[in-house]
């Protein structure tokens, strides 16, 4: 819950530390997969991942897909790719 806090009151990826955007976007990143171990078979729902991060999606397609529809909306997923 403290990444997904620290990701919320983020300023569309800037933070008062000053970190770079590719640091931003690994913390994202991090927070995507730490949300597939959460919810691995099923995801958190279609359309979640803006509203769990406040706007700001992951920046990876197959890692949203997989967040929000989980194993088995990637697989069908990369069925039709």
């Amino acid at each position: 819950l403290s990444h997904i806090f620290k990701i919320l009151v983020m300023e569309r990826f800037e933070t008062e530390y000053g970190a770079n955007s590719a640091d931003t976007r690994r913390e994202v990143f991090q927070l995507g997969m730490s949300l597939i171990e959460q919810r691995p078979l099923f995801g958190w729902g279609f359309g979640q991942v803006r509203v769990m991060l406040d706007g700001v999606g992951v920046n990876n397609s197959f890692l949203t897909v997989f967040v929000e529809l989980g194993v088995i909306g990637l697989l069908a997923y990369l069925t039709i790719q």
